[in-house]
C-alpha cells in the first residue's frame, strides 16, 4: 500500500512570509504586488519605476484583464 505524503497547508501569513525572503528582487516584487495590491501575475510584470509614487502610496496599474487597458490607481499600505 502506497501512502501519500500530505502537504501542510499554507495561511496567508505564511505564504507572504515567504514570498517577501525570496532571494530573487524581481519576483518578490512580483509576488508582494499580488499579494497586497491584488495585481494579476502579468498587471505585478507589467509595473515599472514611473508607476510608482511614494509620496502618495500609491501603483498605477495597467489592467490586463481589457483591451484597452484601463489604469487603475491602487493605494498599498
Amino acid at each position: 500500500m502506497i501512502t501519500q505524503k500530505k502537504l501542510p497547508l499554507l495561511i496567508p501569513h505564511q505564504i507572504q512570509k515567504k514570498i517577501a525572503n525570496h532571494s530573487n528582487l524581481k519576483y518578490r516584487c512580483i509576488g508582494l504586488l499580488m499579494l497586497d495590491a491584488s495585481c494579476r501575475p502579468l498587471e505585478a510584470a507589467r509595473v515599472q519605476a514611473k508607476d510608482l509614487n511614494f509620496e502618495t502610496m500609491e501603483v498605477t496599474i495597467l489592467c490586463a484583464k481589457k483591451k484597452h487597458g484601463n489604469i487603475v490607481h491602487r493605494k498599498v499600505k
